[in-house]
């Protein structure tokens, strides 16, 4: 299986720098937001994405927040590309709950780091941040977004509610059936703060064996 990593906006792909290591059988392909920015829209950020795709091959897309939310507009905008499985890390189908504004829930270290990325990045995309924050989902849309059976994977930040209800604080309505997992105790870049039970979610939602093979050391895939 061949896998394209879609970090967020103003991230870089960097935040799937322990992907090689727990999954280890998968063929990992990375995409970079385009600069300087010539995407103004969701449509063309879907579109771009769509191009990404096709040109690595992938067969699963692993998409956090503006990425995630491309990889589901994609599938709203070409139906056809139904066999593309999605993988939806900390992607909100609604405006966010007042919870999910933490990036970072308890690792100081990934939260400085974090910080001085989006410092470095976001003043480069300002067109598509106006874009993404002025997009507004109705539930005709999510119904579309929902029928790739797209996996969704949430930082839980404090707990205190089920997996369920964080979903639908997420935008994802009561009754939908995409499988929902949460890792407790983390923010928005849950994949840096809980590599291993990230993943773990990740290779259950591409079919693959939640018991991970022997890890190799770790390094980054090309």
């Amino acid at each position: 299986m061949k896998l394209l990593c879609v970090p967020g906006l103003a991230c870089s792909s960097d935040i799937f720098e322990h992907a090689a290591r727990y999954l280890p059988e998968v063929q990992l392909a990375f995409a970079e937001w385009p600069l300087p920015e010539r995407l103004d829209s969701l449509n063309a950020a879907a579109r771009w994405l769509g191009a990404q795709v096709d040109a690595v091959g992938a067969q699963a897309v692993l998409g956090h927040s503006l990425g995630g939310l491309a990889a589901l507009h994609l599938g709203v905008m070409e139906p056809g590309r139904s066999r593309l499985k999605r993988v939806i890390a900390d992607t909100f189908l609604a405006e966010p709950h007042p919870m999910f504004r933490t990036y970072v829930w308890d690792a100081p270290e990934v939260a400085a780091r974090v910080e001085a990325m989006l410092d470095r990045l976001r003043p480069q995309f300002p067109r598509l941040r106006a874009a993404a924050m002025a997009f507004e989902e109705t539930a005709d849309w999510v119904d579309a977004a929902l029928v790739s059976g797209a996996s969704f994977i949430y930082g839980g930040r404090g707990g205190g509610v089920s997996d369920r209800s964080l979903a639908i604080r997420a935008g994802i309505p009561p009754d939908a059936t995409n499988p929902v997992a949460v890792v407790p105790g983390t923010g928005h870049f849950l994949m840096l703060e809980s590599p291993e039970a990230f993943y773990g979610h990740v290779r259950v939602a591409l079919g693959l064996p939640a018991r991970l093979p022997t890890l190799r050391p770790e390094a980054a895939a090309t």
